[in-house]
């Protein structure tokens, strides 16, 4: 009899306890986007929240006369007291379980991006697959305010894009906060992130009207390079394509020139793609190989107009052949001008210095505070591509229309 009176006890207090950290719907904010900002005035941070209006999406059966999101801005001296401040002003508490992304202001991506993350990182709310992007020539708020797109909600629409540039694009970047945050620990490799623009977009009115309007869209257009935590600079998008292929982070379509017409274009859809970096030190030199091994299909031929007689004249023509090697050189020249212009702004964004130190431990040693200013820069390089056309479509050569 002793054990029972113990043991019912336990299993109340389990029973009693097991929602102890429970919140009601009605009592949070649902945030699914976060914009940092800093009023240049006052010197303080400005937190940008895009929360969910849950009662406006319960009643979106009929007519929708109600935004689902309310944008909330709030200023503190720190960015922690914001956060906390916009719980005071805010009719709910701000709930970040589900947030997509977090845009930061150039501003303040050039004095240090690494307080910022770790205020996100600490939460216990926090998503290690949070998107971190950089408000290029705009503030966060504006991004955060632009409304586009077919989503309700905005943070989703942001979220849709980004997942559409990691998946489909090689000519973009989509850098999440755990990825950010490993390269921030360790030695030898610079962090880069996304930036999104805001773009005019013309959008076509009724059909009686016969016009366009102009209205405002978001872009993610470049890469934003680091160095030592601090935003110096940007990647265009042949030099973001050229460090995405080493970083094997090279998806979508890529355009060649044809062999068969001149002025005249065919489209590569990246399957697959393997980037080695290889140090060597040669006379006492540091030198790095580039070895790319990419695969692909062709999906567009803009050549028209040329006739192949029979299989034998298709042979010799090489035509797949002569377009891997079309496209190793285009591969090729994307890769050198994104590392010369990594060189130029001395910011090691290809991990040149990680693969060193893993393979020569003892010469990273002693170029490693000086590996950035000095020794990358002037490092020399090459590239080798192999690029393999597994497939060119459905039928072998471009459609000839019969005279």
């Amino acid at each position: 009899m002793k054990w029972k009176v113990p043991f019912i006890a336990i299993m109340v207090s389990l029973l009693v306890s097991g929602c102890w950290d429970r919140r009601e719907l009605d009592d949070i904010g649902i945030v699914v986007a976060v914009g940092l900002d800093k009023d240049s005035r006052t010197n303080e941070y400005m937190v940008t929240l895009q929360i969910v209006r849950t009662s406006v999406l319960q009643t979106m059966g009929g007519v929708k006369n109600e935004d689902p999101i309310e944008i909330f801005s709030v200023k503190d001296k720190t960015l922690l007291s914001a956060i906390r401040l916009a719980s005071k002003q805010f009719d709910r508490k701000p709930f970040f379980a589900h947030n997509n992304v977090i845009v930061i202001s150039e501003e303040l991506a050039k004095e240090d991006i690494i307080p910022l993350i770790d205020v996100f990182r600490r939460g216990s709310e926090s998503r290690d697959l949070t998107w971190i992007y950089i408000a290029k020539g705009t503030t966060a708020k504006e991004i955060l305010g632009v409304k586009t797109g077919v989503e309700t909600l905005q943070g989703t629409y942001l979220n849709k894009i980004i997942r559409n540039v990691r998946r489909i694009s090689a000519d973009a970047s989509a850098v999440n906060q755990l990825e950010l945050t490993k390269k921030l620990l360790v030695s030898g490799i610079q962090p880069v992130l996304g930036a999104m623009e805001i773009i005019e977009e013309e959008k076509p009115q009724v059909e009686m009207q016969k016009k366009t309007k102009t209205s405002k869209g978001v872009k993610i257009t470049s890469t934003a390079v680091f160095k030592k935590n601090k935003l110096i600079g940007y990647l265009n998008i042949k030099e973001t394509r050229g460090l995405n292929w080493v970083t094997q982070n090279a998806q979508g379509i890529i355009q060649v020139p044809s062999t068969l017409q001149k002025d005249k274009l065919v489209s590569i859809e990246i399957k697959r793609t393997h980037g080695q970096i290889i140090p060597q030190i040669i006379n006492g030199k540091i030198h790095f190989l580039i070895k790319i091994k990419q695969k692909s299909s062709m999906e567009e031929s803009a050549s028209q107009g040329i006739e192949l007689k029979n299989d034998i004249e298709r042979k010799l023509l090489g035509f797949a052949k002569v377009i891997e090697n079309e496209q190793e050189v285009v591969i090729e020249e994307e890769i050198k001008k994104a590392v010369r212009q990594a060189q130029r702004m001395k910011s090691d964004i290809f991990g040149f210095g990680q693969a060193l130190h893993n393979k020569y431990p003892k010469e990273w040693k002693k170029v490693e505070k000086d590996w950035n200013d000095k020794i990358f820069p002037e490092v020399e390089f090459e590239v080798h591509v192999q690029a393999t056309i597994r497939r060119i479509g459905l039928i072998d050569m471009p459609i000839v229309p019969k005279e």
